[in-house]
């Protein structure tokens, strides 16, 4: 097959997974949204505005918490997948880990809660309405983090199903049998949506994806993508402060009337954004899923968002009027102008979420940071600059902030830093090329080997070498590939694995030919550094010849004795041998 169509057609299936995603997760939202109003309808034809009040100031408590208690886990859950079953036990501790911290800091909440707003002094003094609210907290917020465990496994209908039907409908059939309990019981009934969604996000992922609980730490890798998930965490708080602190700015400077007008607005505009969202979460899971691919899924995600957001801002705008005419006839006058100005803020907002998933995808934390960073500095010191001119000023700081992290982030897209890796790669290459074919110190007839398991010296010029294999640029934040893949030495190659690998190459150095001895060789840049110590070849060793100076002791130089009688040295020597002579010379 062609490798050209192959990825093509990979891109093809890639982008459809998105787009498919991408309308589950749009589905999910619209769901959300429509019963959510039901609900909302229904509370307040059955609870007082004080009640009503009261609750949404807790369930805010409630989502604050939820979002603080996931460390990011569930944008790491999708970017950095174990594989096997180790993705059970990291699905399994990263839900221990996030119900854990809600657990601590909704009981911190409650036992605080009178200190920061006396009027909920009625959750402290009930010991069953504490717990409900800890239980609350506790299944809000794996119900989040169970949502992104679909979406890593580009499962996005059970997420439209789990949230935007069955917790949907839940806790519309409640409020009505709840009311005794006042505002606590718009919270229970909430509650019981989370409690439920979350009891069914477990069955599907036991059904669906074969998911098991294991507690076990191996394999888990959440500590070696700590930082990618502490700088998920950090940036999604800088994106969430100047949601907070625009409308404690527009009380400031313009009034209790207009926090209600802004209220509203940007209500209708976050639903307007529903829809980048959604794209932005699908290309995130497609991008993590292939990263080769993501450039053909920025383009396809660019071309969705555009499709999506477009005519959803100018239907929103030319239907201003009437849409604000819902809420009562004061509103059109005032909010006309503002949700216009936030209506074209929210294809900012789109610009933004794609660029951000982009930076997400491959790791690139700091830009993130940073985009998220001049989204919180803009939005506020345009909002604190200009507050004083007008609502409608509101409603551009927030889009400006918008356009600007936009603008940063896009300059950190991948597209220009591929661009620097392929310059890296070509000079890469070009320093293979440029190598001359002999670097030996030593002549051709002089070399040594380098060790055991090393090729034997050739005559002629050393060939090229061969080029190391780059690390893929997709490698994201904590990746452990590098140091979990074995060295490479000769005996550690594909077809040498599973025998004595060492031995074999000792005897391969045996049955060499003789090599002289002397010289030194460079070790080529590729050639990896040896163990053990250089031995030269035993045959060279017996045919070398040793030669060695003989020790003579000095008796040996002693000269000879003179003749001498031997009589004189015999006892009883006697006159009897005087005939003796010595022999004749």
């Amino acid at each position: 097959m062609d490798p050209e169509g192959g990825g093509e057609e990979a891109s093809g299936n890639a982008g459809t997974k998105m787009l498919r995603n991408s309308l589950f997760l749009m589905a999910s939202a619209g769901l959300t949204a429509g019963i959510g109003f039901i609900f909302w309808a229904v509370v307040a034809h059955l609870y007082s505005s004080t009640q009503i009040g009261l609750a949404t100031t807790l369930l805010s408590a409630i989502s604050l918490i939820s979002f603080l208690s996931t460390f990011g886990f569930g944008q790491t859950m999708i970017r950095f997948q174990a594989e096997g079953p180790a993705r059970h036990r990291q699905v399994s501790v990263m839900l221990a880990l996030v119900a854990g911290a809600s657990f601590v800091l909704g009981t911190g909440y409650v036992l605080i809660v009178k200190v920061i707003s006396p009027d909920l002094a009625f959750v402290r003094d009930k010991p069953l309405y504490s717990v409900v609210l800890i239980v609350i907290c506790v299944f809000a917020t794996v119900n989040l983090v169970t949502d992104s465990v679909f979406l890593s496994a580009r499962r996005a209908e059970y997420n439209t199903l789990v949230d935007g039907v069955i917790q949907s409908v839940s806790k519309l059939a409640v409020p009505m049998f709840v009311v005794g309990m006042g505002a606590m019981g718009i919270v229970a009934a909430s509650g019981i949506g989370y409690v439920v969604a979350t009891l069914a996000s477990i069955y599907f992922m036991y059904r669906k994806l074969g998911f098991r609980f294991s507690f076990h730490l191996g394999g888990t890798r959440i500590r070696e993508t700590a930082g990618y998930s502490v700088a998920t965490q950090f940036s999604s708080l800088l994106n969430l402060i100047p949601q907070l602190a625009l409308p404690i700015i527009t009380l400031r400077w313009l009034g209790p009337d207009n926090v209600t007008y802004y209220y509203l607005g940007s209500q209708i505009a976050a639903l307007l954004s529903t829809g980048s969202y959604a794209i932005g979460s699908a290309l995130f899971s497609e991008g993590a899923h292939d990263p080769e691919q993501l450039r053909s899924l920025m383009k396809r995600s660019a071309t969705i968002m555009t499709a999506v957001m477009v005519p959803g801002v100018a239907a929103v705008i030319l239907v201003r009027e009437p849409l604000l005419g819902l809420f009562g006839s004061k509103y059109p006058g005032h909010a006309q102008g503002l949700l216009t100005v936030l209506a074209l803020g929210a294809l900012a907002v789109a610009f933004h979420t794609w660029a951000s998933s982009a930076l997400r995808i491959t790791g690139r934390m700091k830009p993130l940071l940073g985009s998220n960073l001049v989204y919180m500095v803009a939005t506020l010191a345009l909002a604190l600059g200009f507050a004083h001119r007008g609502l409608n000023w509101i409603g551009w700081s927030w889009a400006l902030g918008n356009l600007a992290s936009g603008l940063f982030a896009v300059a950190f897209v991948p597209g220009a830093k591929l661009a620097a890796l392929a310059e890296g790669d070509a000079e890469y290459d070009d320093y293979y090329d440029e190598l001359e074919p002999e670097e030996d110190l030593a002549p051709a007839g002089q070399r040594i080997p380098a060790g055991v398991g090393a090729a034997a010296p050739s005559g002629g010029p050393r060939d090229r070498p061969t080029p190391r294999p780059r690390q893929s640029p997709w490698v994201g934040v904590g990746d452990s590939t590098a140091i979990t893949e074995p060295m490479f030495f000769p005996w550690n190659s594909r077809e040498q694995r599973g025998r004595s690998d060492r031995f074999d190459a000792y005897e391969r150095q045996r049955s060499r030919p003789p090599q002289p001895t002397g010289g030194l060789r460079m070790r080529p840049r590729s050639m990896p550094r040896q163990a053990g110590p250089v031995v030269p070849p035993p045959s060279a060793l017996e045919e070398t010849q040793i030669l060695r100076p003989i020790v003579v002791p000095d008796s040996f130089f002693r000269p000879e004795p003179e003749d001498r009688d031997p009589r004189a040295q015999r006892p009883g020597a006697g006159e009897a041998d005087e005939r003796w002579r010595p022999p004749e010379q």
